[in-house]
Formats: structure tokens, C-alpha cells, sequence
């Protein structure tokens, strides 16, 4: 359920001008070089990032699309176009416990958002950062895929984030092939 509803959520954007690769789409995406390939993953190195993020309170499909109609209604009011690729799913843990975010990739560095006064979205501006990343597709399991890249990470002896990581997806859900992906971000080793 989990998998159909973040698929659901990558069919609802649509294509403009800007960077891309292949699974892309010809949807601009965040700009990133491949550092090293290992075996079932690989570590990007990505360029500075911009963001719209709002909190959902779970991963189940009514939470996952209530973020997805904050982030659309925000846009509209703005009178903003955020077309892009990956739309991004973050788990963030800490004492508290566990926060969820869902995120759009903003493509135009010059693109002024308007401040939403209510703090429901955020603008984030992500440095450039390395991120290792599991290649998934169709319907496989988001949580399967995060648990092999985390494994994977402590068996190479990799330092990661291990309170912090997203699921990426490119793909309307009605695609034939799907490209999704687990980010895990590098760090110190909790």
C-alpha cells in the first residue's frame, strides 16, 4: 500500500525546462555526479538543492495525499510551477521520534517563493552533499530497498546518516517501468 501510494503521488507533475538524466524523463531533476558505483548502490555527489517540504503525519495514502494537495494548493496560490522530479519522501528521527516530509524538487534557484505565514511548507535549501542511493523499480517495497541499502552501508563499513532517509521517485504511477530510489545520507556512523 505504502509503494502504490507514493507511486500515485509521482503521476500528479508535469515537465518543464532544466537539468535531467535519463530517468528524469526529460523532467528537470537535481543536478548530481556519480562518485562510486558499488555493488547494489551507488554514491552521488549532489549539487546544492532547493525544496518545498511540508510534515505528513504518516506514510498511509489520506496523510500521504493531504501533503500532496498542501504542497499543490500552496503552488497554486503562489502562482508557482514546481514541475520536477523526484518527488521525495523523508523519514527524520531523533529523541522525539519519528517526522515525515514530503517533498518538491524546485528547479529555478531565481524562483522567489512566497513565505507561507502559516508554517505548514517550508522552503529548504539543501548544501551539496553525497547521498548513496538504491535503484528500485516497479512496485518493489520502499522499506525491503531501505533496509538492503542500510545493510549494504554497514557490511562496506560506510559512515551514514542512519536517523535520516528518503524515498525518490520519477515515474507517474500509470508508467510502464518505474524508477524509484532509496537516499541515505552520508555522515557520521551513529
Amino acid at each position: 500500500m505504502e509503494q502504490q501510494v507514493f507511486l500515485l503521488l509521482l503521476g500528479m507533475l508535469s515537465a518543464v525546462q532544466g537539468w535531467t538524466t535519463d530517468f528524469c524523463n526529460d523532467y528537470p531533476c537535481p543536478e548530481f555526479v556519480v562518485k562510486q558505483q558499488y555493488g547494489e548502490f551507488e554514491e552521488r555527489e549532489y549539487v546544492s538543492i532547493r525544496w518545498i517540504t511540508t510534515k505528513v503525519q504518516s506514510l498511509s495514502f489520506i496523510h500521504l495525499m493531504a501533503g500532496h494537495q498542501t504542497l499543490k494548493a500552496y503552488c497554486k496560490d503562489a502562482a508557482v510551477t514546481v514541475d520536477t522530479w523526484p518527488v521525495l519522501i523523508t523519514n527524520s528521527t531523533d529523541t522525539n521520534g519519528t517526522d515525515m516530509f514530503l517533498s518538491w524538487f524546485v528547479d529555478d534557484d531565481e524562483l522567489v517563493l512566497p513565505k507561507d505565514n502559516s508554517g505548514i511548507i517550508q522552503e529548504e535549501k539543501h548544501p551539496a552533499a553525497s547521498v548513496y542511493v538504491k535503484v528500485f523499480s516497479d512496485r518493489d517495497n520502499v522499506k525491503d530497498n531501505e533496509v538492503k541499502l542500510h545493510d549494504a552501508l554497514v557490511m562496506a563499513g560506510i559512515s551514514f546518516e542512519h536517523h535520516r532517509s528518503s524515498a525518490a521517485g520519477y515515474n507517474s504511477l500509470l508508467a510502464i517501468y518505474q524508477h524509484n530510489e532509496v537516499w541515505m545520507y552520508a555522515g557520521v556512523t551513529a
